[in-house]
């Protein structure tokens, strides 16, 4: 599963995006951040995952160099890791 969470209350601009996985008993596992390359000290948003778990848009929002206040980015899962996220621009 995943999930957008804020850390504490009051930090509106800081909200990152988790995962956690279940496992075979239905147990989830403790949430992890998704990946250094998408987290920042900024908000990342809602997402949409591809069904196969290997590409992420979600929105970027607050000075990152954007086209408004909100932008779509784009991830690929190579591996285990993340690429760096590309803005999918104006349109």
């Amino acid at each position: 599963m995943f999930f957008t969470g804020r850390k504490g209350f009051y930090n509106y601009h800081d909200e990152d995006l988790y995962v956690s996985v279940k496992d075979d008993q239905g147990n989830w596992s403790v949430p992890e951040s998704i990946s250094e390359n998408i987290n920042s000290e900024k908000n990342e948003g809602t997402c949409s995952v591809s069904g196969d778990g290997r590409t992420i848009i979600y929105t970027y929002c607050h000075e990152r160099e954007g086209y408004g206040s909100c932008d779509l980015y784009i991830s690929y899962k190579e591996g285990a890791k993340w690429t760096k996220p590309e803005n999918l621009g104006p349109e």
